[in-house]
């Protein structure tokens, strides 16, 4: 329970500028993972957070959020391409709280020598073009959010169809590699 308010600030201010729409199923499948070895270390960004990427043996990372103020926090992250964009797939570790509901979270990546920019799927988007009857996408509302209940396949097509909207990844995060 003690880190469930520093998991909170960290999702939603330091690495994801937004509010991230959640999945309960992957992006990808573990035939679509992709390890990129130039993701492989520490990122830092302009407000003090850092990001660890650690190489895993399944194609996948461990990838720790850091923070001056706070404990770290750990995912499993997922590398893939959907057209000719790359994507994130995180998924907090196995030391989450017991009581929170892992989910996924999306995020669009760019990689240029020593930059990364990121910007995450967001979820006040997804509810609009529900509402909207603009996007129809098995999901759940709780409060303001949207769950993506939809199999790993229409993740892929949402995001192969929308995945150049702006709007979808409204919030861009610069972070840039420590030496």
């Amino acid at each position: 329970m003690k880190y469930a308010p520093f998991i909170i600030l960290v999702c939603c201010s330091v690495m994801f500028m937004g509010c991230p729409a959640t999945s309960i199923f992957p992006l990808f499948s573990e035939k679509d993972a992709v390890l990129n070895l130039a993701l492989v270390g520490r990122w830092t960004n302009s407000e003090g957070g850092y990001i660890r990427f650690d190489a895993n043996k399944d194609n996948s990372y461990k990838v720790t959020l850091l923070d001056k103020d706070g404990p770290s926090v750990v995912y499993k992250v997922t590398l893939g391409k959907i057209g000719d964009r790359w994507y994130l797939d995180s998924y907090p570790n196995e030391e989450a709280e017991a009581h929170l509901i892992p989910a996924h979270m999306f995020t669009q990546l760019w990689l240029t020598g020593d930059t990364m920019r990121t910007a995450e799927l967001e979820s006040d988007w997804l509810r609009d073009m529900i509402k909207g009857n603009n996007l129809s996408i098995s999901h759940v509302e709780k409060g303001s959010g949207v769950i993506l209940t939809a199999s790993t396949e229409e993740l892929q097509q949402l995001l192969l169809k929308y995945g150049n909207t702006k709007e979808a990844f409204p919030h861009v995060g610069d972070w840039n590699r420590v030496k």
